[in-house]
């Protein structure tokens, strides 16, 4: 009886373990136009590691991210680079070396890109009324220099 339930405790651990899909991961696979054979640096959270480029090309196992972040990929001079959203899925970045490209893989950035296109007709009538507000300021402070300039010349007359 104790063979049996040992047997079958036993078969139980094993079946369990095998029926367990590993975790998702941070994956990173990327083309950079005309970057060449060099390291570039890669940001995320509190992380920093490294990874060479072969013609542009880099492969990355970032290991499991706890919540999206926000990556930033760079060369180690800091002349180019690109930012993105990034959460345990196959990523691919392609991208030139301005940091214009495209990311693929990341439904956070994807929401991103969404949120960002939604919200660029809010963000320019915003800059319009900031603009407008800052002149109007410029010009009270103008009429408001020119009356205490005035008042402290006359002042300065008088006395």
């Amino acid at each position: 009886m104790k063979k049996k339930l040992l047997i079958a405790c036993g078969a139980a651990c094993l079946l369990t373990s095998c029926a367990t899909t590993p975790e998702k991961q941070f994956t990173l696979t990327g083309d950079v136009e005309g970057l060449g054979n060099t390291r570039i640096y890669i940001e995320h959270g509190r992380t920093a590691d490294s990874v060479e480029t072969i013609n542009g090309h880099f492969e990355y196992w970032g290991g499991t991210l706890d919540e999206p972040n926000y990556i930033k990929v760079r060369s180690a001079d800091n002349q180019w680079g690109c930012m993105f959203w990034a959460e345990n899925s196959p990523i691919r970045i392609s991208c030139d070396q301005n940091g214009k490209g495209e990311v693929t893989g990341s439904q956070t950035e994807d929401e991103y890109q969404t949120y960002r296109a939604h919200m660029a007709s809010v963000w320019m009538e915003q800059q319009a009324v900031l603009k407008k507000s800052t002149e109007a300021d410029i010009k009270w402070q103008n009429r408001r220099s020119r009356t205490t300039g005035a008042r402290t010349r006359t002042i300065e007359v008088e006395g």
